[in-house]
């Protein structure tokens, strides 16, 4: 629980990806936090509004896009010297309308893998790592069960999968 002299923050973050993969990023702008570095478009919740509810606003606010809001990808804590803030990163499904800064912010449209390469708040490079992440994961079970699994992969990779 954070000391009485911090404040606390609840923010929401919008993974946008555009046909070709690539993930929209917004640069700060100067006279805020953390000015000049580069995050992924949202911003705090409202008293009364749900994460969804607050990242569809604030990407129409900032963007100008209509955002269907889909699945939670992370939530990151993260402390601040003055604040807490919890930063609530939802994947954007779809949107309608052409992005565009009209806040005054820089975007750039990322491939994945050069994410790292921007610097971003503390509280970014999480989601960061978790996109980098691949979407699957294969567990082997114990050697006794091998020859049961090793059909059953060997079936899903006959169909395709």
């Amino acid at each position: 629980m954070p000391p009485p002299s911090h404040r606390s923050i609840h923010v929401v973050a919008g993974v946008i990806r555009d046909v070709r993969g690539r993930i929209l990023l917004a640069r700060r702008t100067e006279g805020r936090d953390l000015a000049g570095l580069w995050e992924f478009p949202g911003g705090k919740c409202e008293p009364g509004e749900t994460p969804e509810q607050a990242l569809s606003r604030e990407l129409q606010e900032e963007l100008g896009i209509d955002a269907r809001v889909g699945a939670p990808l992370i939530r990151v804590p993260q402390r601040y010297p003055d604040k807490q803030l919890v930063l609530d990163v939802r994947q954007v499904e779809t949107w309608q309308g052409p992005a565009r800064g009209r806040e005054g912010q820089a975007l750039a449209w990322v491939p994945p893998d050069k994410l790292p390469r921007y610097s971003m708040p503390p509280a970014d490079r999480p989601v960061v790592a978790a996109l980098l992440q691949p979407p699957t994961y294969a567990v082997t079970p114990p050697l006794d069960e091998l020859d049961p699994w090793l059909k059953r992969i060997d079936a899903a990779l006959a169909t395709g999968a």
